[in-house]
């Protein structure tokens, strides 16, 4: 499961019947938010990084998406793009 979802899984109807709940951190570029999944969440995590430096839970070499070793609005446009 995504890195840092941990606790939510075993306290999750099901999920806490499980013995070995590993975390991993997600390598899908465009998912800076480390969900497993790229979607508008990953814009506004981009946005609070940019704005705030807000790193909770945030990957970034993922939000890297242009690979300029920036995490910029240029990094959510592509995101804009590679969903469309």
């Amino acid at each position: 499961m995504p890195k840092g979802s941990g606790d939510k899984y075993r306290h999750a109807d099901g999920w806490g019947e499980f013995l070995n709940i590993v975390e991993i951190e997600s390598s899908e570029l465009g998912d800076a938010n480390n969900d497993g999944e790229v979607s508008a969440d990953d814009i506004n995590a981009i946005s609070s990084y940019i704005v705030r430096g807000d790193t909770k839970n945030f990957i970034f070499k993922n939000a890297d998406v242009n690979g300029d070793k920036m995490v910029n609005a240029a990094d959510i446009v592509n995101i804009v793009n590679m969903n469309k």
